[in-house]
């Protein structure tokens, strides 16, 4: 039945139609279904505190066409306000490389960022790679290495739901939603570590977010935190035993948990909820 309705569709008339069914819990846009974007980018977070912030990147022109391409890794950095911080670019040809990032003055703790790999060569369209019918999107990802000192081993990171368009704010793919959803991770924070549990805000509109502490033998008033569009925000949690809850209008509202953050902690730990 389901396959009889796709070929009578089509692929974006099934899009639209599933797009229309979930649309209260889809954390993307219609637009960026039916016509997405050439490229996004994962939303990454940078600790200006720390002794490093190592950043490996996949270029991934040169891994679809497997052979070494050379190309531009663009990276926007965003304060906390959600305001254009810095931004910073490197050239490389191979297939997966590393870069330091640089150290920020900044009285900001936490910075968000995005990363963009552009050809060198004017005349290699990423769209002519991915196909020019295609609803496939290149997805820009890496990992962010963090060293709280130079002997730290440091401790790496994914970056956080984004779906942004690095060239075009105004076209990226996550949405908020009419209603609140209720996000519970699967872990119970210990009471004798400390933790910085850090948000950023992919989203055009400012998003409030609700912490709910579920903490049965203790009534702990909840915290809101609001953040600005493409900024980044974090909350300090210490001497608490239990999990908690986050309540806002992003489908997926998932932090990252820095455990111990302090630099002269040895128990450190970097994670997403």
């Amino acid at each position: 039945m389901k396959e009889n309705l796709k070929k009578l569709l089509g692929i974006k008339g099934t899009i639209l139609v599933n797009h229309l069914i979930r649309r209260n819990f889809s954390p993307m846009s219609l637009l960026s279904k039916l016509r997405p974007d050439e490229s996004y980018s994962d939303f990454f977070f940078y600790c200006s505190s720390y002794y490093k912030n190592i950043f490996r990147a996949e270029n991934t022109i040169a891994l679809i066409l497997k052979k070494n391409i050379k190309v531009l890794h663009k990276f926007v950095f965003y304060s906390k306000n959600g305001q254009k911080f810095k931004e910073i670019n490197f050239k490389s040809s191979d297939f997966i490389v590393s870069f330091d990032l640089p150290r920020f003055k900044t009285k900001d703790k936490y910075l968000s960022f995005t990363h963009e790999i552009i050809p060198c060569d004017i005349s290699l369209k990423i769209r002519n790679i991915l196909g020019s019918k295609s609803l496939i999107s290149l997805q820009h990802r890496g990992y962010t290495f963090f060293k709280k000192n130079q002997k730290s081993i440091g401790s790496c990171l994914h970056g956080n739901f984004g779906v942004i368009n690095p060239s075009n704010l105004n076209n990226s793919a996550a949405k908020q939603r009419n209603f609140e959803f209720s996000y519970t991770p699967s872990y119970e924070f210990e009471s004798t570590s400390l933790y910085h549990v850090l948000f950023n805000n992919p989203t055009n509109k400012s998003l409030k977010i609700i912490v709910e502490y579920n903490f049965n033998s203790q009534i702990i008033p909840n915290l809101e935190l609001l953040i600005k569009p493409m900024g980044t925000e974090y909350f300090t949690l210490k001497k608490y035993k239990g999990q908690l809850s986050f309540c806002s209008k992003l489908p997926i509202c998932r932090p990252i948990i820095i455990k111990n953050p302090d630099i002269h902690s040895v128990n450190f730990d970097v994670f997403h909820s």
